[in-house]
């Protein structure tokens, strides 16, 4: 695993946190030159953001010959570290034991190892297509996303892994929306409160009612079970609130973040709408002075059990049960292209905390799998 250790440390030492969005072309590059090295026709593909900066993803490509061609994707943005609560520098892989710690080793560096390396060992039956992208952990804008609508001509995968899931077969993965409820009052001086209305008193009965279409969306229910037993339902949560500015000033507006999920086969757009619909009841019968606004849809998908991509990674790794994922990932952008797509990998507890890592045993498993499934699709 010398080598595979030596790449990861190289990616993890690379902070490409999701809210900065820095050194993206750093890492771009050296995932070229990695991919270049293996012998992979590999491009740096830009989007150009809002923000004026471009967002690179790289693509590797293994022409063997073949007729079909099997997508492997992962994303090389990561979740922010916070070094205090770290006890080592979280942009420094360091290994004890089966494990190596660092911001991105399990979710979702250890994964792009995993792929590449086993791509450039194999002697493959079917045409590689390696798709390592930006953004994923903030709704992938101008990371997948951007490429199937913008450059779509440039997938040619006819079947597809994301390697952004724990070690189990995922055959589904949640829809994701997020957004912002804003409620208004009129500001005013605390001491005459008559002369004021208070956001924060018109949102609390509000909000409470919006909290309970956690129950519509419980009554959605995917035909997969989750990791923790269940059939995987929909999920609503209000996830934050922001309001005043001091103690002596009656507020004029309240902002609260929710998060929603619909279950794997149950489109996001369609939950949207729903809740949609149920603020402006809501919103009319409290007399509220509200507004909604949704700032990101993340598709999610569910697979065809029966599909060739799903019997051959059965068969290789030896799992029956297919699960769902309560979270989602980059495959709906893959499946809803119409590519038959499964998800796997090496997350674990750790991803998105502090001192995360990735179990070494599991990083050779998923490379394992995937050398195989290239030599036997």
């Amino acid at each position: 695993m010398e080598r595979d250790l030596d790449l990861l440390s190289k990616l993890v030492g690379i902070d490409t946190n999701c809210n900065e969005q820095k050194n993206y072309d750093q890492i771009a590059l050296i995932l070229k030159e990695a991919l270049n090295d293996a012998g992979a026709r590999t491009i740096i593909v830009h989007a150009k953001a809002k923000d004026g900066n471009s967002r690179p993803n790289v693509i590797g490509y293994f022409d063997n010959g073949k007729d079909d061609t099997l997508g492997i994707n992962a994303h090389f943005d990561v979740v922010p570290a916070t070094r205090q609560e770290w006890r080592r520098n979280p942009f420094e892989l360091y290994i004890s034991g089966d494990k190596a710690f660092g911001r991105g080793a399990a979710d979702d560096k250890g994964n792009i190892v995993a792929s590449l390396l086993a791509a450039s060992g194999s002697r493959s039956r079917v045409n590689i297509e390696l798709l390592y992208t930006c953004d994923e952990e903030v709704g992938s804008e101008y990371g997948l996303a951007w490429i199937m609508k913008n450059r779509r001509r440039l997938v040619r995968s006819n079947y597809a892994v994301v390697l952004d899931g724990r070690m189990r077969l995922i055959g589904g993965t949640s829809g994701v929306a997020s957004g912002t409820i804003t409620v208004r009052g009129k500001e005013s001086h605390a001491g005459y409160p008559f002369l004021g209305r208070n956001a924060i008193l018109s949102a609390m009965p509000f909000l409470q009612k919006l909290q309970e279409f956690e129950k519509v969306a419980g009554t959605k229910t995917s035909r997969y079970s989750g990791i923790y037993g269940k059939k995987i339902n929909g999920r609503f949560s209000i996830t934050t609130i922001k309001s005043g500015s001091g103690n002596n000033i009656i507020p004029g507006l309240l902002n609260a973040g929710f998060d929603m999920r619909s279950p794997p086969g149950y489109e996001i757009e369609k939950m949207s709408a729903e809740f949609k619909k149920y603020f402006n009841l809501w919103s009319k019968r409290f007399g509220v002075d509200a507004s909604l606004d949704f700032v990101g849809l993340t598709p999610g998908y569910e697979s065809n059990q029966n599909s060739k991509i799903m019997m051959k990674m059965m068969q290789i790794t030896g799992m029956e049960k297919i699960y769902g994922a309560y979270g989602g990932d980059d495959g709906g952008y893959l499946s809803n292209a119409g590519i038959p797509t499964v998800s796997y990998g090496c997350l674990n507890d750790s991803v998105h905390g502090p001192n995360e890592y990735v179990s070494i045993r599991e990083l050779r498993k998923v490379k394992e799998v995937m050398t195989h499934l290239f030599e036997k699709f």
